[in-house]
């Protein structure tokens, strides 16, 4: 793999596989709001995230 790919795969890039799932609106929606959350705490998250490994975010 080249750097940018490894990167993207180890730290950057959030995967959910569709066709393993049986997925209906409702689970959908939920996963919606899920993947809000996360988003809306990533600063927060990544703070975190430098005070457990020492590096800074």
């Amino acid at each position: 793999m080249c750097p940018v790919t490894e990167r993207m795969h180890h730290h950057e890039l959030l995967c959910y596989e569709t066709c393993a799932h049986d997925v209906d609106a409702d689970g959908a929606r939920v996963l919606g709001e899920a993947i809000r959350k996360v988003h809306a705490g990533r600063a927060e998250l990544a703070a975190r995230a430098g005070e457990i490994t020492g590096k800074g975010a």
